[in-house]
This record gives C-alpha cells, sequence and structure tokens, in this order.
C-alpha cells in the first residue's frame, strides 16, 4: 500500500486518535496539539494509508537537546500504530525525514532508541537503515550512564545513532 506522507494539522491530529483507539497511542492528543505549535522548532509529519487515514507520526527537531548531537537534526517520537506495522509506513517517515534534513544542507541526522524489547523492531529498522551508534553508550534522560550505577528500563534508557545523508 502507497504510503502518503503529510505535515501534521489538526484534523490529521483527530484521525490519528481516532484509529488509534484502543492503543497507547490514543493518548496522544496533547503532544501531538504540542508538536503542531511547535511548528518552528520541529517538523511534524502523519503517514496516511488509502482508505485508513492517519496511522504514524513522527517529528525532526533542527536542535536537538541531546548534547552530543550539536549542529545534528533528531529524528523523535517515531510512531506507527501497531496493526499497521510492516507495510513501509515508519520506513516512509524516515525518507521524509531525512530528505528534508538533506535538503535543509544537513550532512548528518541522529535518531534516539529505547533499549528494551519494545523498541526491537525500531533498532534493526534503523540499524538497516544505516543507522550506527554514536559511540557515547546507553543514556539516560540525555545524559551518559554510568558504569554499575542503576537505572530504571523505561523510555529514558536509550543509544543515540546517527546516519550520514
Amino acid at each position: 500500500m502507497p504510503v502518503k506522507i503529510e505535515k501534521l494539522s489538526d484534523s490529521n491530529i483527530n484521525a490519528f486518535i481516532e484509529n488509534a483507539k484502543g492503543t497507547y497511542l490514543a493518548e496522544r492528543k496533547e503532544i501531538l496539539e504540542r508538536y503542531l505549535a511547535e511548528k518552528n522548532e520541529r517538523l511534524a509529519i502523519v503517514a496516511t494509508l488509502p482508505g485508513v487515514g492517519a496511522v504514524g507520526y513522527a517529528t525532526l527537531v533542527r536542535k536537538s537537546h541531546y548534547p552530543y548531537f550539536d549542529g545534528i537534526p533528531e529524528i523523535m517520537d517515531l510512531n506507527t500504530i501497531e496493526k499497521y506495522r510492516g507495510q513501509g509506513v515508519a520506513s516512509a517517515m524516515l525518507d521524509y525525514l531525512e530528505n528534508d534534513a538533506k535538503e535543509c544542507g544537513y550532512k548528518t541526522i541522529g535518531i534516539g532508541v529505547g533499549l528494551y524489547a519494545d523498541y526491537g523492531p525500531a533498532q534493526r529498522l534503523y540499524i538497516k537503515r544505516g543507522y550506527i551508534p554514536d559511540g557515547k553508550g546507553a543514556v539516560y534522560d540525555g545524559k551518559p550512564v554510568i558504569a554499575y550505577d542503576s537505572y530504571p528500563i523505561d523510555d529514558s534508557l536509550a543509544l543515540y545513532m546517527t546516519k550520514k545523508l
């Protein structure tokens, strides 16, 4: 199925939330509205499938909060409704955001990914697409973890990667 990418708007936020009913993504309306309001700081997109509507979203921030991405834009919060995964939705969003960064003159793009099993498909996708770890190791809330300290296994524990454009 061909995936169409659109910039985030009020109407496709509502369509996404409707399609995400019954999943954790249905609770993302406030976050998506915030992304829409931050249009000067981030590019927010929605992926749609014919006959289905909005099934995924992602953002690209030009100025990352991750300290090691100085001058490197960061793809953030890439999500596809689970039942629509495996249909090229995430890849289409990555293509769009990577192309946008390249057109803006960036030579490198970055992304972070969680370290527990729920992120396994994303980890594999990013590696297959040419993203490589940035060499800083695991981080928690954007700060390098310290050997032998304990950290919660949650969304704040991540590995950051970059890709040459």
